[in-house]
């Protein structure tokens, strides 16, 4: 099974690309983070532990033991590890997708809290731009931006929250390598929030 972990400026539904092509070869689960998509967020917790919780109540209610191939891109990468990491043997392939997923180097630290000052999370307000999108994707493709936009509009943990959890939230190279997972980093050329 694939499980795909979406980012703060989406939900379940990001995915529209991936699914139909690995749901060829796999059987692939999509889910919605707390306080994105169609999930709730009624607790105000949002943590990685809450996240590993969460994915792990869903992977039992559909009977999915493991080993899994897990995906997780940008907020996601970080609750894909935390969930690596609580269960490493329910794990065979760890995918990290424009996300550090905690496993933070100084130079990426000090480019997402620059990123943080200069406004974070809060992207999606104007029609037409969208934090996660380079800027000549934003320029000749308005439809995909917009897309996006929309994607990222369905959640209700605030865009600062996510930011503070992830930015307080940090595991080791030699804690993700203990997890004995096969592990693939993927990282986007116009990627702004994490190069």
């Amino acid at each position: 099974m694939v499980v795909l972990t979406h980012g703060a400026g989406g939900s379940h539904a990001v995915w529209y690309n991936q699914v139909p092509v690995l749901a060829e070869r796999f059987r692939v689960l999509t889910w919605d983070s707390r306080g994105f998509g169609n999930s709730t967020c009624r607790s105000g917790r949002l943590s990685a532990d809450a996240a590993v919780s969460d994915l792990g109540a869903i992977l039992d209610e559909v009977g999915a033991g493991g080993p899994l191939h897990l995906v997780g891109q940008s907020m996601g990468g970080w609750w894909s590890v935390a969930f690596a990491l609580a269960h490493p043997s329910r794990v065979r392939t760890l995918v990290l997708s424009d996300t550090p997923g905690g496993i933070w180097t100084p130079a990426m630290r000090e480019h997402f809290a620059a990123f943080q000052r200069a406004g974070g999370l809060g992207f999606g307000e104007v029609v037409g731009r969208h934090g996660a999108l380079g800027a000549t994707t934003q320029r000749t493709d308005p439809t995909l931006t917009f897309l996006y936009q929309q994607l990222g509009s369905f959640h209700t943990p605030p865009m600062a929250e996510v930011g503070r959890v992830v930015s307080g939230t940090e595991f080791t190279v030699d804690a993700v390598r203990a997890v004995g997972a096969e592990l693939a980093v993927i990282a986007g050329d116009e990627d702004h929030i994490f190069p």
